[in-house]
């Protein structure tokens, strides 16, 4: 088998393969038999036709074509080992030669597989920063607890901060209802400012029972794009006005919470909580940075629009289940950003690059510490996504598929390399 190898721009290379008659031999006689299994030739049970008996039945040529897809999927791997290239996903094919008794010849336009020029680790540092909590902290999350056990009480004077209202809405542009724009009972605490700017002012002064209209200019990225930047008009009617009263700090208030002996009990726990909690994100700021260093320092030869195609659209399907577990629909959201699904992909480009780069480091040192994951740790590692979707046995299926168990892999390892590079290049 003779390849030749040709680097085309953007990270790609067209091999083009020839076979020898010869060498194209083995695959015509197994085509004839997978053909002749399915033809009714008298005298030959089905699939033991002989190739000359076979190539009076339905023509040397037919044959030729017949063998074409198998004699390429058993040699283009060869070729591949043969010009030293490695490379990702599907390959596209053309045929340059196919005639009986003449060398097959067939060209594989591929997507290489970038290399890379790592930076000397020893030169890189990182620093890693300390966790810290402050009391600021952890006075914050005490009021953010009293305020979730808040209790209240329906009172008849007119509404004012701090107070819950609920209310029936119903919003107009230009006299025309606007779609989603209404409400039987819509509960706000006034002050908290998590409706439309300007919007809670309005309802402050209001007793229960009592209504009134106001207009208001809707923020330029307000999700119904019909309306954003634009002056509706609201009616409002207050339902009910509800003063709130969060309980005091005290032991009685922290034992209320859970297994906590006092007031400082919780404090303390808390503060183990938020420090565990600055932990993490220091943990996760030092990985980016560590990976953002290695890709500034390292060189990478072109990398196929291939793996930037899949990675952009990955991320994108990523964005759109995360959107989805909020309860909003992926085409509201665009919407609200003021994107088509193609911008969107265009602008998550860079981004994917940096991501495809870091795997591709990612990789590389794994190869060189000979990193790997072991079985026992990725059938652990499975059964655990496994039980993670009790509820949802189409996904619980797909963690069976040998896929799914060499994206486990692939997770595992990288991890061990993100740890190995913590160690290496990061300092206090």
């Amino acid at each position: 088998m003779d390849v030749a190898a040709k680097k085309l721009p953007r990270g790609q290379a067209e091999l083009t393969v020839t076979l020898t008659a010869d060498e194209y031999a083995p695959f015509l006689h197994r085509a004839a038999a997978v053909v002749s299994a399915h033809l009714t030739i008298p005298g030959f049970r089905a699939g033991k036709a002989p190739y000359e008996v076979m190539v009076e039945k339905i023509g040397e040529a037919k044959l030729w074509e017949e063998a074409l897809e198998a004699a390429v999927k058993r040699t283009y791997p060869q070729a591949l080992a043969q010009a030293k290239l490695e490379s990702v996903g599907s390959p596209q094919i053309g045929i340059t030669k196919l005639a009986p008794g003449n060398p097959v010849v067939y060209r594989a336009t591929v997507n290489l597989l970038p290399e890379v020029q790592l930076s000397d680790l020893s030169r890189i540092k990182v620093e890693r920063r300390a966790p810290t909590v402050a009391d600021a902290d952890v006075t914050k999350t005490l009021e953010d607890l009293r305020t979730m056990r808040r209790t209240e009480v329906l009172v008849t004077r007119p509404a004012r901060a701090k107070d819950k209202v609920e209310i029936r809405l119903d919003t107009f542009h230009e006299s025309v209802p606007v779609e989603h724009g209404q409400s039987e009972r819509l509960p706000l605490v006034l002050g908290e400012n998590r409706f439309l700017p300007g919007f809670e002012e309005q309802v402050i002064g209001l007793a229960a029972n009592q209504e009134k209209a106001f207009p208001l200019k809707l923020p330029d990225d307000y999700h119904n794009r019909a309306v954003a930047g634009k002056t509706v008009e609201f009616r409002v009617k207050v339902l009910g006005v509800y003063e709130l009263t969060p309980p005091e700090l005290t032991d009685e208030f922290a034992k209320s919470l859970g297994k906590f002996a006092s007031l400082s009990d919780l404090k303390e726990k808390l503060r183990a909580s938020l420090l565990q909690e600055a932990a993490k994100r220091e943990d996760d700021r030092l990985e980016g940075a560590v990976m953002d260093e290695l890709i500034a320092k390292s060189k990478f030869s072109d990398i196929p629009d291939l793996l930037v195609t899949t990675e952009t659209k990955t991320m994108a399907a990523e964005l759109e289940h995360n959107v989805g577990n909020q309860g909003i629909g992926f085409d509201e959201y665009l919407a609200s950003i003021k994107k088509d699904r193609a911008q969107l992909l265009l602008d998550l480009t860079p981004q994917a690059i940096k991501r495809v780069k870091g795997a591709l480091i990612s990789r590389l040192i794994a190869k060189q510490q000979q990193v790997t994951a072991s079985d026992a740790e990725v059938d652990a590692a499975v059964a655990r996504e496994f039980s993670a979707y009790e509820g949802n046995p189409e996904i619980r299926e797909r963690t069976k598929s040998p896929e799914f168990r060499s994206y486990v892999e692939n997770v595992l390892v990288s991890r061990k390399v993100m740890e190995y590079l913590k160690i290496t290049i990061t300092s206090l």
